[in-house]
């Protein structure tokens, strides 16, 4: 929930860096969402969106790029400079790929709040014995599989919070329907990381298509990923099985717009936000971002909990008490917000409208 750097709703931000894999005509938009985050020190939740980003659009396809993602996030760890050039990395190499919606559509019906209201569907009655094999958690999911039913094993991972009946249904699927990658090595603990998992085992063997009638308007192909036979054969050679040892580097001039170079802080709003919030956020997360008298009045006190407006109130000789930032003057105060307030209330109304819903 903490307002990041240039004041966009943490979570909000990480769902639209996700979910601009789907619908971005350009690098340029996951390229940004990233940089917010990243420069506002929500370095975890980066990694977060890339899993979900790579599970939503490409795992189906493309499921050794696990294995790039995972050697990326080791590279950085490692780094003693923190480069942001792992991150770009995987977002050039997630971009590139022949990105689909399929898992999306699914887990945005299944999630729905109104197919969540629908019962589930659980089987009675004597077990078959091969099922003793697998973990008695995933029993439910794996006789749905068996008996062709798949949209009924995704309904019951969609309905459940229990991280460790989500992994272990990703480990029973990936050794009962199988899959590309040899080992199980994934187990997360985002617990919508982890469905999205299963959900991608379990699409990419056993395909149906969702309801006609939803309650969303489905996704559809992500722009410059239809099929196009002039370019499949350097796509493939960038992001096929053979890709991992392949690093795509991105031109600076999609760099260079990230950084904050605007000196006047009632001016860097205008100036350098980019995008909005993706409009299907809703989907990823349940927060509701706060509306624009929360953020004109109490915008320096939604920003708690974000590293690097955490570390400029303590450089300013401010504390925190009770989610409340205090001074211990009014010359800090003045000094504070002649350095750093951004004048939300004062911005065009495209740019407030960028976090907000402005009536």
């Amino acid at each position: 929930m903490p307002l990041t750097r240039l004041l966009y709703d943490r979570d909000h931000a990480q769902a639209s860096l996700t979910l601009s894999f789907t619908t971005a005509t350009s690098i340029q938009e996951p390229l940004f969402w990233c940089e917010e985050l990243f420069i506002s020190g929500f370095i975890t939740e980066i990694f977060h969106a890339i899993w979900k980003a790579f599970y939503l659009t490409c795992a189906i396809e493309y499921p050794h790029l696990s294995t790039y993602i995972t050697n990326k996030n080791i590279e950085f760890i490692e780094d003693k400079n923190k480069s942001p050039k792992h991150i770009r990395h995987i977002i050039a190499k997630l971009f590139a790929a022949q990105r689909n919606c399929i898992t999306l559509n699914h887990y945005a019906y299944h999630t729905h709040n109104e197919t969540l209201n629908k019962s589930i569907s659980v089987l009675r009655g004597k077990a078959p014995s091969w099922i003793n094999e697998y973990d008695k958690k995933s029993h439910q999911v794996l006789r749905h599989i068996h008996r062709k039913n798949p949209e009924k094993a995704l309904a019951l991972i969609a309905h459940s919070d229990n991280i460790e009946f989500i992994n272990a249904v990703n480990q029973a699927c990936h050794e009962y329907i199988g899959s590309p990658i040899t080992s199980q090595t994934h187990i997360h603990d985002n617990i919508v990381i982890a469905k999205l998992h299963a959900f991608t085992t379990i699409l990419r063997k056993k395909p149906h298509n969702i309801p006609e009638n939803t309650h969303f308007t489905p996704f559809n192909t992500p722009p410059m990923c239809e099929f196009n036979p002039s370019t499949e054969s350097l796509r493939n050679y960038l992001t096929g099985f053979d890709s991992n040892n392949i690093d795509l580097s991105i031109p600076e001039n999609f760099i260079t717009p990230l950084k904050i170079t605007e000196q006047t802080s009632w001016k860097i709003l205008r100036t350098h936000r980019m995008f909005p919030h993706n409009h299907s956020c809703n989907i990823l997360t349940s927060n509701i971002p706060p509306n624009f008298d929360n953020v004109r009045f109490n915008w320096l006190d939604l920003c708690i909990g974000c590293p690097i407006w955490d570390q400029r109130i303590k450089n300013n000789s401010a504390y925190i008490k009770e989610n409340k930032v205090t001074f211990n003057n009014d010359n800090d105060f003045e000094d504070f917000h002649n350095k750093w307030d951004l004048e939300f209330d004062e911005q065009p109304l495209k740019i407030q409208q960028m976090s907000v819903i402005v009536n």
